[in-house]
C-alpha cells in the first residue's frame, strides 16, 4: 500500500463509474474458427457484403446493350450503354445509312443514339388527327414527328420560337444578297465573252 491507502494497480473509485469493471468478452476465437487457420488470440474480422448485383440486366432500347451504373443511377432508363453519348462527330451521309432501307440515318435521331436504323422510312408518320401538339391542339409537322417530337412541333410552334422571325429574315437577306452577287458576276461574264 502507497501513502494514500491505495492498493497499487487499482484505480481509485470514483462515484459515477462501474466497480468492479464489467467483464470484457474474451477475444479467443472457438475452436472451428481455430480449424480454419486462425491463431488463438485472433478473432475473424466482419467484413461487409458485397451488393448483389441486379437479377434484372438493364437493356439500353436502342443498342441493346446493358445500360451503365453511373447512367441508370442519374435516372436514364431508355439509352446510356458504352454506344450512347460516344461519338462526338458525325459521320458523312453515305457513312451513317440504316441497315434495313440503305438511306441516311437522320441528324437529330443520330444525335439521340440511333446507329443502324433512323432513316426517313423507318418512323411512320401518324394521320394529322394523331398526331395533335399538346400546345395548340393543331397536327405536328411530318419532319417534327421523324425526328422524335411527338408532343409538341407544329407550325405556330416553330414559327412562335423566340427570336425565329428575325433570324428568318436575317437568312432571307443573305439569301438575296448571294443571289444578287451571283446575277452581278453572271452578267459581268457574259459581258466579258
Amino acid at each position: 500500500m502507497g501513502a494514500t491507502g491505495e492498493v497499487p494497480g487499482l484505480e481509485r473509485h470514483n462515484p459515477g463509474t462501474n466497480w468492479p469493471p464489467a467483464q470484457e468478452k474474451s477475444t479467443r476465437c472457438s475452436k472451428f474458427q481455430r480449424s480454419l487457420g486462425y491463431a488463438k488470440h485472433v478473432s475473424p474480422k466482419k467484413t461487409p457484403r458485397k451488393r448483389a448485383s441486379a437479377s434484372k440486366k438493364h437493356l439500353c432500347k436502342i443498342h441493346g446493350r446493358p445500360i451503365r451504373p453511373s447512367y441508370w443511377r442519374a435516372g436514364h432508363r431508355t439509352t446510356g450503354c458504352s454506344e450512347c453519348y460516344r461519338t462526338t462527330e458525325m459521320p458523312p451521309d453515305r457513312k451513317r445509312l440504316c441497315k434495313k432501307h440503305n438511306l441516311p440515318i437522320l441528324r437529330r435521331r443520330w444525335w439521340s443514339g440511333y446507329r443502324t436504323k433512323g432513316c426517313l422510312l423507318c418512323f411512320k408518320v401518324p394521320p394529322p388527327n394523331k398526331r395533335l401538339c399538346v400546345k395548340h391542339d393543331r397536327p405536328i409537322q411530318p419532319s417534327s414527328w421523324r425526328n422524335g417530337q411527338h408532343s409538341t412541333g407544329c407550325s405556330l410552334c416553330h414559327n412562335s420560337r423566340p427570336g425565329y422571325l428575325l433570324a428568318k429574315a436575317r437568312y432571307r437577306k443573305r439569301l438575296r444578297k448571294k443571289a444578287s452577287i451571283a446575277r452581278k458576276s453572271g452578267t459581268a461574264r457574259k459581258k466579258k465573252h
